[in-house]
C-alpha cells in the first residue's frame, strides 16, 4: 500500500492561495489530510515557518527569545501536550492554561505571519466607514498582531487577554516599536468593570477557545456598533487541537439579535452590525 504525502511545493501553494481556496472542498480535504498525517504535518510546519521567516517582524521573535529561540518549533504539539498534561475541565482551569502557556507566542506568530491566518482588515474598510468605526477592542488578542494592524490603519486600539507570556511579548513589541502610547493592554479577567466604550469588538480565532463564548458579550456597551468574529478551526478538536471547543452558533446569534444586531453578509467573516 502506497502512503501519500504532499510535497513542500504543494503545501506552499495551498498556503499562498488560502484566501482563494479556503471555502472549497479541495482545501478542506488537503487540510484534513495534513492534520491526520504526521509526515505532512511536519512538512506543513516547515512550510509555514519558512513563510513566517520572511515577515518584517520575524527578527522581533528571535530577539525576544534570544539564545532560547527554537527554529521550526512545533508549537501546535507543544500546546496540545501542555493541555493534555493540565487537563483543564472548567473555565478557571482553561483560563490558567492560557495564563501560563509560553507556546502561543510561537503559535500566534507562525499562524499570522506565514499567511495561514486570513487577515482582511484593509479590505473591510468600506464596512468600517459605513459603521463609523474609530475604536477597536481586540478581544483575545494573544500577541496582538491583529490589533497592531488596526493601529497601523489609524484606529484607537484596546488589547484584551489573560496576563500571560503572550501579553508580555505584546507589551515588549509595543515598547520596541514605539506604539506603547497609542494602545491600551487590558487584563481580560477585569475588563468588564472598566466598561471600555469602543465601536468594534474584534474576536477572530478566539471564541472557539472559550467554554462559554457568550461571555464575550460582557464587554459590549451601548457604543458597540460592530462585532466581527471568525473561526478557522471549527472542525478541529483533539490531537494537536484539543483546546478548540464546539461553538453553539445559534446561542451566539440569538444573543446578538437580542442586542439589536443584524448580520452583515461577508464571504469569510461573521459580521454583525447595529445602528446606534
Amino acid at each position: 500500500m502506497t502512503i501519500f504525502h504532499f510535497s513542500y511545493e504543494e503545501l506552499s501553494d495551498m498556503l499562498q492561495n488560502k484566501k482563494k481556496y479556503v471555502n472549497t472542498n479541495v482545501y478542506k480535504s488537503m487540510k484534513e489530510h495534513v492534520n491526520e498525517c504526521n509526515a505532512c504535518w511536519n512538512m506543513w510546519n516547515r512550510v509555514r515557518w519558512d513563510a513566517a521567516s520572511r515577515s518584517k517582524d520575524f527578527s522581533d521573535l528571535k530577539e525576544y527569545f534570544g539564545q532560547c529561540y527554537i527554529p521550526y518549533f512545533d508549537s501546535s504539539w507543544a500546546l496540545a501536550n501542555q493541555w493534555y498534561s493540565q487537563n483543564p475541565s472548567n473555565e478557571d482551569e482553561v483560563a490558567n492554561f492560557y495564563r501560563t502557556t509560553p507556546y502561543y507566542i510561537y503559535n500566534s506568530f507562525i499562524f499570522s505571519r506565514s499567511g495561514d491566518k486570513i487577515s482582511q482588515i484593509k479590505s473591510l474598510s468600506k464596512i468600517f466607514k459605513e459603521y463609523k468605526i474609530k475604536s477597536v477592542l481586540d478581544y483575545g488578542c494573544g500577541i496582538g498582531l491583529d490589533g497592531e494592524e488596526f493601529l497601523e490603519h489609524g484606529f484607537e486600539v484596546h488589547f484584551a487577554d489573560f496576563e500571560s507570556p503572550s501579553t508580555n511579548f505584546l507589551r515588549w513589541r509595543l515598547r520596541k516599536n514605539k506604539l506603547k502610547e497609542k494602545a491600551f493592554v487590558h487584563n481580560i479577567e477585569t475588563i468588564k468593570e472598566k466598561n471600555i466604550n469602543v465601536d468594534l469588538i474584534w474576536s477572530v480565532d478566539v471564541i472557539e477557545h472559550m467554554l462559554n463564548p457568550n461571555k464575550i458579550f460582557d464587554v459590549f456597551t451601548e457604543k458597540t456598533r460592530l462585532f466581527i468574529y471568525y473561526i478557522d478551526s471549527a472542525d478541529k478538536n483533539g490531537g494537536r487541537h484539543p483546546f478548540h471547543f464546539d461553538v453553539n452558533y445559534n446561542k451566539v446569534e440569538k444573543k446578538l439579535i437580542e442586542l439589536g444586531f443584524v448580520k452583515v453578509n461577508h464571504e469569510i467573516f461573521q459580521i454583525w452590525g447595529k445602528n446606534n
